[in-house]
């Protein structure tokens, strides 16, 4: 994308995100997720809110929505060939190391019988509630948006208006999908020199791709020290996991941490404190790196 010429920012939500709600799918409440299996928002889509916020909040001409996003092809109006827009719009994906990509939400029908019988059924109180649960993309997370092409600057006004005031995805009269501009291409950390420098010199934060620095065995671990740990697997309770601790002399060797969900699938680093040094070194979760 970068060798595109595409311009990159990130956008953070101000409220959930329900993509592909009306979708067919095994759970009756669609849900649009990547084939690999996470959440992101569909190029298609976002032109599609584009375009919307340059004709109803924009105000933009015609001459100037064809130029960005192109036309097709109408036998009515004597037109025989289309044109692609000069604007090309990229997928979106959710920014690595989060803590969630997906929570539940619920829809609850207080009046089941009147929506049922399409209105035979009064709306009454007496009737039972039925929850109905879906999948959303919680408040807070980070997705990288991109477009490419020659009017990419035009497009980039109409995307930024729809999502911050229209809202992507569904149930956006409700305020769902509404996002925040967070950064500047410039701002974005892709591939760059800092990838490359020595691993010491690195710091362990969220946009770090390679390990972090290992504790060195010149400091005793008391109560309350942090240390860095790698995932293995799974604990034998809800909230524990395995790790190994990125320490000397730990090499290897299995620690349980607690306070995080075993289901927590990040291979990765996270921070851990030790919460009892002696006998058995026990660590509780920290944060994410």
């Amino acid at each position: 994308l970068k060798a595109c010429g595409g311009v990159y920012r990130i956008y953070k939500l101000r409220s959930r995100l329900v993509i592909g709600l009306g979708g067919a799918d095994v759970r009756e409440v669609g849900f649009t997720l990547h084939r690999h299996g996470f959440p992101y928002i569909p190029a298609s889509s976002l032109k599609g809110l584009a375009r919307a916020a340059a004709e109803l909040i924009a105000k933009a001409s015609e001459k100037e929505i064809h130029r960005v996003f192109g036309w097709s092809p109408d036998p009515a109006q004597k037109i025989e060939e289309g044109q692609i827009g000069k604007a090309v719009f990229w997928d979106a994906f959710p920014l690595p190391n989060q803590a969630s990509l997906l929570e539940l939400d619920v829809l609850n029908p207080h009046f089941p019988d009147y929506y049922r019988t399409e209105g035979t059924e009064p709306p009454s109180e007496w009737q039972s509630p039925i929850p109905i649960f879906f999948l959303a993309v919680p408040a807070g997370t980070k997705f990288i948006f991109c477009i490419s092409g020659e009017e990419q600057e035009k497009a980039w006004d109409w995307l930024h208006t729809g999502l911050t005031e229209m809202g992507a995805g569904a149930k956006t009269t409700l305020g769902y999908g509404l996002w925040e501009k967070v950064s500047a291409a410039s701002q974005i950390p892709l591939a760059s020199k800092a990838a490359e420098k020595p691993l010491a010199s690195q710091s362990p934060t969220s946009n770090t791709l390679s390990s972090p620095p290992k504790w060195k065995r010149t400091q005793s671990i008391r109560k309350g020290t942090s240390l860095y740990a790698r995932i293995l697997r799974p604990g034998p309770e809800k909230d524990e996991l395995l790790v190994e601790l990125w320490a000397e002399g730990y090499e290897g060797e299995e620690v349980l941490c607690k306070g995080i969900a075993s289901h927590f699938t990040h291979a990765g680093f996270i921070e851990v404190e030790v919460s009892q040094p002696n006998p058995k070194l026990q660590v509780r979760f920290k944060r994410k790196l």
